[in-house]
């Protein structure tokens, strides 16, 4: 699935179940409001304490204290040269909780000629197969940006 990044959020539904992985690539992300943040939410689920972000410290303890996924921070309004990479692993079983690990680069909102550079290991603790996937801002709309779902076998 490919598409335009526009409005408030964007919804990839009725993802087929028939592959091992996905891989959501986001490019140019250009939010309405400077220095918001790309959330990601998984099969629309926005009950409190289901989403985890951890940084890559070993022996972190994880806890459960968002409803999405952050996947880029900082993001500029004005300069877009932004590229976000989601690996989700597994996401059609439905006896697991759900893994993915994120890496993005994105134009610092202070500074835009810099970047800002975040690696997540996200966990999402339902079992159910993932269907949907949403993507939105911290903040405010989308002006502009793609991105592009690919399922991997």
């Amino acid at each position: 699935a490919t598409g335009s990044l526009t409005g408030s959020s964007v919804v990839l539904n009725s993802i087929s179940g028939s592959y091992k992985n996905l891989q959501l690539i986001v490019r140019d992300l250009l939010p309405a409001s400077d220095g918001q943040d790309l959330r990601l939410r998984v099969n629309q689920d926005s009950n409190a304490n289901r989403h985890s972000n951890q940084s890559y410290n070993t022996g972190e303890d994880g806890t459960f204290g968002a409803t999405s996924w952050e996947i880029g921070t900082n993001q500029d309004n004005g300069t877009s040269d932004s590229l976000i990479i989601v690996n989700i692993y597994d996401y059609a079983n439905s006896s697991t909780w759900k893994v993915a690990n994120s890496l993005a680069m994105t134009n610092n909102h202070t500074t835009p000629t810099n970047f800002n550079w975040t690696t997540y290991f996200q966990v999402y603790n339902q079992t159910a197969a993932i269907t949907s996937l949403e993507l939105f801002m911290s903040s405010g709309n989308f002006t502009s940006g793609t991105y592009i779902l690919y399922g991997v076998s």
